[in-house]
């Protein structure tokens, strides 16, 4: 029976395969067929493949522009918050404004000029110049140091080749500057946001019932290590992430003039004592000051001099150089960070205990950004309050992105970047080991809940993907594995990561998770907020510069420098400017760090028309490219000139208007073969890359105009 169907079947077959209208093919013209059209692919990716890859670097700048957007959206909607600016500081957190520094003198010891190789850290790839023998010197290196400035794509990839004093073979070595001030937009120096505004009385709580505020950035670098008044002696210590002070800054009388009030300062030319009105918070509580100055050797912004005045007492120690020029100090009066939560619950105005001036921030979480404020100041508010605060802080690392999401109905939240570095990325011999996003803030737990001490340089505590949420200040960290943990006390506090695609899980039900407890898990947070910090793969960064609020004009002449007085910029301008009428009128020159941003001019000019002054009331201008003057500096000046020549005393106001926003990634380019990596690692130390892995750095730069709110 068997037989007979198997041969009816095949006479079917065959019926079909010869009677055929339409024809059909054979199993061998199939696979003619697929070979050739396979080989035809292959010839045409092997022949337009620069096509393929700009396809997919078109895909990465839709990207990074959408990142850009979304940043700038975040600012729009929270205008009031908007720092006072955004100033580069190198590794030990200095200002990166002046160019008194970086004339021809000091770039030549950039160069390699003992051989026939001179490094230079270009902005896109790693490159050397070969220059000649004896022909490199101070007098004509201005002609060779202009590849040296930094371009658009200041990425630094090569300069940190150059710290480490790697040469491509063959080159000449020696030790070089890391992270030089003429390249202060580096992503690789952090950066210190300057005057984020807090108003503490609008401001949400707790689970315990504080008011808290989380920093539009994060994670925080220390800003220095100082002594806490309010701790005991032994244990004084205190690392600083954040500087909170008074919004409004206080009034320079001069010395000997009068009898302070409020809310002014004075200080003593002959050994500059700082003199400080009667104070405004309970006598028995120490006072602290913020006060920024301009050195009068250097010339170089001093931003953050602490000075702590006893309880009771008016005057701090002499701690201003002499000849500093009043004009350019800047003093607030600044919050004490407290090593204990405890200190802000104090509630009742009578207890001899309540401070009120006073801030908490959590070291283990300064991932989060989040600060904590005493209850008091909202309960019970008093008119010497200081509750419009202003927020210094730097930036840890710009390559941590930062999302804010709300997690929807399914719990599943798709981030905008897939591939999102986890526990098992690394990427030799540039990332030797997996980049964690925070260390030390996983929490594990025994079964009864109480938390268990883990070693602090053990792996499983690092976090690679981390959640605050926005309304309580709790912080989830993500899940090493595939399942939620078996302990119901971890999985209260852990999400699920897809890290390929870029997927984060925040939900479970009683059927996902072993022994679901309802008195523990909390298996719902659709609706709920959260700020995610992540890393991606293609090392994607956005970094925020925003233009200083006010420039000063400088009264060296050189951008930079002190202020020249408190009619054309006063003390509280951050950066100077540089107008020089002798040598070009229309033009005004600024320090290397504001290339790129945007400025408001007013000016007035003489109308030869109309024989009158005539106002111009905010002309905007774009700073170019650095470049060597007439000044003999490096400086940046207006991309365009002034559109007419201003009159004897200049720009009366030059006011900065722009927001930029820089959205970073890097393209691996081809598969790094064993040979690449043994060739790598054999450098001493290890080389970030070689040539032939053929890394290339991309950027999208979005800019806007956003109005600050008054202070």
């Amino acid at each position: 029976m068997v037989p007979d169907m198997i041969h009816l079947e095949s006479k079917r077959g065959r019926s079909r395969a010869t009677g055929r209208g339409a024809g059909g093919f054979t199993l061998i013209e199939l696979l003619l067929t697929l070979v050739v059209l396979l080989i035809g692919i292959y010839g045409m990716l092997r022949i337009f493949p620069r096509g393929f890859t700009a396809v997919e670097v078109g895909q990465q700048r839709t990207i990074a522009a959408q990142l850009a957007e979304a940043e700038i959206a975040r600012w729009k909607l929270h205008p009031e918050s908007l720092p006072d600016a955004v100033i580069a500081t190198d590794l030990e957190g200095n200002l990166i404004q002046a160019t008194i520094v970086n004339n021809a003198t000091s770039l030549a010891s950039i160069l390699v000029d003992s051989g026939t190789v001179a490094l230079v850290p270009g902005s896109t790839s790693y490159r050397s110049l070969a220059l000649p023998i004896g022909e490199v010197g101070v007098d004509n290196l201005d002609f060779y140091a202009k590849a040296l400035v930094y371009g658009p794509l200041d990425l630094t990839p090569s300069q940190f080749d150059a710290a480490q004093a790697v040469m491509p073979p063959g080159g000449s070595t020696r030790p070089s500057t890391p992270h030089p001030n003429w390249q202060p937009n580096s992503l690789y120096l952090p950066r210190t946001v300057i005057g984020e505004r807090i108003d503490i009385r609008r401001l949400g709580r707790t689970a315990l019932g504080f008011p808290f505020y989380l920093l539009s950035h994060a994670p925080l670098a220390p800003l220095r290590l100082e002594d806490d008044p309010l701790t005991p002696e032994e244990d004084r210590s205190l690392e600083v992430y954040v500087d909170i002070y008074d919004a409004h800054a206080w009034t320079y009388v001069p010395y000997g003039a009068s009898e302070l009030i409020q809310r002014q300062f004075t200080v003593n030319p002959a050994d500059g004592t700082l003199f400080f009105g009667p104070t405004d918070s309970p006598p028995a509580q120490p006072r602290r000051f913020k006060v920024d100055y301009t050195d009068p050797i250097t010339f170089q912004r001093v931003l953050g001099l602490t000075v702590t005045v006893p309880a009771g007492m008016t005057q701090g120690a002499p701690t201003l150089p002499l000849g500093v020029n009043p004009d350019t100090i800047l003093v607030h009066e600044r919050l004490i960070q407290v090593p204990d939560p405890s200190l802000l619950g104090i509630t009742d105005p009578a207890d001899p205990a309540v401070r009120r001036n006073i801030f908490y921030v959590n070291p283990e979480t300064t991932i989060s950004g989040r600060i904590e404020f005493p209850l008091i100041l909202q309960i019970d508010p008093q008119p010497t309050d200081i509750s419009l605060v202003k927020v210094d802080y730097r930036v840890h690392d710009w390559s941590i992105l930062g999302f804010d999401i709300e997690v929807p109905a399914n719990g599943i939240v798709r981030l905008p970047v897939g591939r999102i570095k986890g526990p098992s990325f690394m990427n030799p011999p540039r990332q030797p080991r997996p980049q964690e996003a925070a260390r030390g803030i996983t929490r594990y737990y025994d079964w009864r809940g109480t938390p268990e001490a883990r070693d602090p340089t053990n792996p499983t505590t690092w976090a690679y993907v981390v959640a605050v949420d926005r309304q309580s200040g709790e912080i989830l960290t993500d899940q090493e594995g595939e399942e939620w943990p078996a302990n119901a006390y971890e999985r209260r506090s852990r999400f699920l990561v897809n890290y390929r695609d870029g997927f984060l899980d925040f939900n479970y039900g009683d059927w996902e998770v072993y022994e679901f407890n309802p008195d523990i898990d909390t298996p719902n947070r659709s609706g709920r907020t959260y700020r995610i910090f992540c890393r991606a793969e293609d090392d994607w960064a956005v970094q925020l510069m925003v233009t200083a609020r006010r420039y000063g004009l400088s009264g060296t002449g050189i951008p930079g420098g002190e202020p020249a007085g408190e009619e054309v910029g006063g003390s509280d301008a951050l950066l100077t400017y540089s107008w020089q009428p002798d040598i070009d009128a229309r033009q005004v020159y600024f320090p290397l760090s504001e290339y790129g941003q945007t400025v408001a001019i007013d000016y007035y000019y003489f109308d030869w028309d109309t024989g009158d002054l005539t106002f111009v009331d905010g002309e905007v201008h774009a700073i170019g490219e650095p470049n060597v003057t007439d000044l003999g500096q490096w400086v940046c000046r207006l991309a365009q000139p002034l559109a007419h020549e201003p009159y004897e005393w200049g720009p009366v106001a030059v006011r900065g208007i722009g927001v930029r926003v820089r959205a970073m990634w890097v393209s691996p380019g081809r598969a790094t073969t064993l040979q690449d990596l043994v060739s790598a690692l054999t450098e001493s130390p290890p080389a970030r890359a070689v040539p032939s892995l053929g890394e290339t750095w991309h950027q999208v730069i979005v800019d806007t105009y956003l109005t600050r709110a008054p202070i």
